[in-house]
């Protein structure tokens, strides 16, 4: 099985609700190495959130906090499908995504009148220019 490096948050779960959580999400964050399975059940079964990217750790702070700067690699990009044009059910049977996406997710903020889901996909390689990222999410 794969293994893909990233970076994980355990002090948010689900949606972050104030000020204090969406400093947390993206400054307190963990870099590790994860199976697809192991971010799903980090994702699914804890509600914690990730960032795609295998990101520097500040060393006065202990963590990694997510800019352009800190960027390593990303070897999974995920793709943000919240405009509630297509339910969940559609996304899962997408042929192109059932294809060529390593898993799919319904976010925190996801409803039946309102569904947002993010699909993710794996890199053969690492992206390691930052920019490239950048250009992926256009």
């Amino acid at each position: 099985m794969q293994i893909i490096k990233l970076c994980i948050n355990k002090s948010v779960v689900n949606k972050a609700a104030t000020r204090q959580d969406w400093v947390a999400l993206s400054a307190q964050l963990s870099p590790v190495e994860m199976t697809t399975d192991d971010i799903i059940n980090h994702l699914t079964a804890h509600g914690y959130p990730i960032c795609c990217a295998d990101l520097h750790v500040d060393q006065k702070t202990g963590f990694a906090k997510r800019n352009g700067d800190a960027f390593k690699s990303a070897q999974i990009v995920g793709v943000d499908i919240d405009n509630g044009k297509r339910s969940w059910d559609e996304i899962k049977e997408d042929p192109y995504f059932r294809k060529y996406a390593a898993f799919a997710y319904t976010t925190a903020s996801h409803t039946a009148e309102n569904p947002r889901m993010r699909v993710m996909f794996i890199t053969e390689e690492p992206i390691r220019n930052a920019k490239d990222i950048i250009v992926t999410g256009k």
